[in-house]
């Protein structure tokens, strides 16, 4: 028993509220100093058995062994006495503090005046940092780190606490593949240091590449466990939904297609209206087709969105709809033109996550014909649209009368992208479709994102994920220090190193022209 850094044996959850069965007798079995995945469908019961884990939620049954000694876990204090922590896949960070302030967090040296002793804290970090070999400057402010920047100090924060076993819950999902490849690298140190990690991951390519070791899960019970070589991502995939998934092809013929959604010399300031975090941007979403914006975190991708959406006021520019102007409107006046919106955040900003299920999916249609009459809500309207929405997106897990909370991430995910896409809107700005989402469930979306352009509408897609980006994409902009230097077709000799090389500035042209949009015009050659 002894050669396990954890047991979980027979682990039962059922969760009051609605009576849903999490987890169904699961065990997990993970070898000290490996890195082992954790896969399954969205609802299998992985971020209900890694919460039970590390404290954030309790078990109904079951036995949870640490290194051979049996622990009961009531809490995260518990879970880092026992030294386990968990960087989730929504970071907690507060980004007006520092990298320091944020790894200390808690657990600061304070001197005998009851002040934080700053020179000791400092100290203890660069400490921390030249033993795990993660290196971050201390006294950076966090909101002006990059996505993978802020996962490190994330990691940084929980080794803090002296943790043996760190579980990382999607944590490529954010990233370019440059900082996964640095961030593999950086899993492999800690194994090597006698770390174990569990890695939580819907990409199986990345999977295979970094584990030692898998459990499958699926319906809250596991039904696998063996060495990441006894399998193939096929095998992975039926293991996982039941079924093999079908072959999707996504991508529509190239056409001169119609710009529906125009954005011109748009200049946007940062939340404190001082800095121009984008500038002069010019940005054609077009018709019947799926355009991407790409660009690392803090480049000014996000600002961009909010103004397309009317959540941020404009300095200078245009936002046009078939040629209706917006510039300046409401949220409200940007959805009723036919702009939906999914954002990043889902939690934060995409839903209201003590709400119902059917609350989040009316939430935008409190003001239409047939939901709402003379101010009143038809309750029996927006009900049966609810639970045939349910049942369309293949929501799991809860009643529709039930909390968002009570759902899985992966599932509150549907039903935000349920409710945007069912508004019939003429351009849908969707962030990250796809994070957290198992395969089949991805497979879905991408199907509901194709059918949506190739009806006549647009579909802007905000993803850091690039084989997603060239999978589903017509065109790419690339938006860099709060310029658009980059329109690229997705064509056959486009690759995800240059892509992700413009993303980080190298070598990145000041402009470029799509072969489709100026006829005989000589095509201008990518920087390598």
């Amino acid at each position: 028993m002894d050669s396990y850094s954890i047991e979980m044996k027979d682990i039962g959850k059922v969760f009051e509220s609605n009576r849903t069965v999490a987890l169904d007798h699961t065990n997990l079995r993970v070898a000290k100093g490996s890195i082992h995945a954790l896969v399954g469908e969205n609802g299998a019961g992985k971020s209900t058995l890694m919460k039970i884990l590390c404290g954030l939620e309790r078990k109904n049954a079951g036995e949870i062994f640490i290194g051979g000694v049996h622990k009961d876990i009531k809490s995260v204090k518990d879970a880092y006495d026992n030294g386990i922590g968990m960087v989730n896949q929504q970071f907690r960070l507060i980004e007006d503090y520092t990298v320091a302030e944020n790894i200390l967090l808690g657990v600061e040296k304070i001197n005998r005046w009851g002040f934080i002793n700053q020179r000791e804290s400092l100290r203890r970090v660069q400490a921390l940092m030249g033993t795990s070999c993660l290196s971050l400057p201390p006294e950076t402010i966090v909101s002006e780190l990059t996505m993978g920047q802020r996962q490190l100090v994330e990691i940084l924060r929980i080794l803090n606490r002296s943790v043996d076993i760190l579980v990382l819950d999607e944590p490529t999902s954010v990233l370019i593949p440059q900082e996964i490849q640095r961030l593999f690298l950086i899993i492999r140190e800690l194994k090597t240091q006698g770390k174990t990690i569990v890695f939580i991951s819907h990409r199986l390519e990345e999977v295979f590449e970094i584990c030692d070791r898998i459990t499958i899960l699926r319906n809250g019970r596991d039904i696998a466990e063996d060495p990441i070589s006894g399998f193939d991502k096929k095998q992975v995939s039926f293991l996982m939904i039941g079924e093999y998934p079908g072959a999707l092809n996504t991508k529509r013929p190239a056409k001169d297609n119609p710009v529906l959604l125009k954005v011109e010399n748009l200049s946007v300031r940062d939340v404190h209206g001082k800095t121009e975090v984008v500038r002069s941007a010019n940005l054609a979403v077009r018709q019947n087709e799926i355009t991407a914006l790409v660009g690392v975190s803090n480049n000014g991708k996000q600002e961009l969105v909010e103004a397309l959406v009317g959540l941020r006021r404009v300095v200078s520019g245009n936002i046009c709809l078939r040629d209706r102007e917006l510039t300046g409107k409401t949220v409200r006046d940007f959805r009723k033109a036919g702009i939906a919106y999914i954002p990043e955040d889902r939690t934060g900003v995409g839903a209201s996550i003590s709400s119902s299920i059917l609350d989040n999916i009316i939430a935008t249609k409190l003001y239409e014909i047939p939901y709402s009459k003379r101010g009143w809500i038809n309750r029996k309207i927006a009900r049966k649209n609810a639970e045939s929405l349910v049942r369309e997106y293949r929501i799991k897990g809860s009643a529709i009368q039930a909390s968002l909370d009570t759902l899985s991430g992966g599932n509150v995910q549907k039903v935000i992208l349920a409710r945007e896409i069912s508004s019939d809107p003429s351009v849908l700005i969707v962030c990250e479709p796809t994070w957290g989402l198992d395969h089949r469930s991805s497979d879905y979306i991408y199907k509901r994102l194709a059918e949506l352009a190739g009806s006549g509408k647009a579909v802007l897609i905000v993803s850091s994920y690039l084989d997603e980006v060239m999978f589903l994409a017509d065109r790419i902009f690339v938006i860099y220090k709060g310029e658009i230097i980059a329109e690229l077709e997705n064509a056959a000799t486009l690759t995800k190193t240059t892509i992700g090389e413009l993303m980080l500035g190298l070598g990145a042209p000041l402009s470029y022209v799509c072969p489709s949009d100026r006829q005989g015009e000589t095509n201008r050659e990518l920087p390598r």
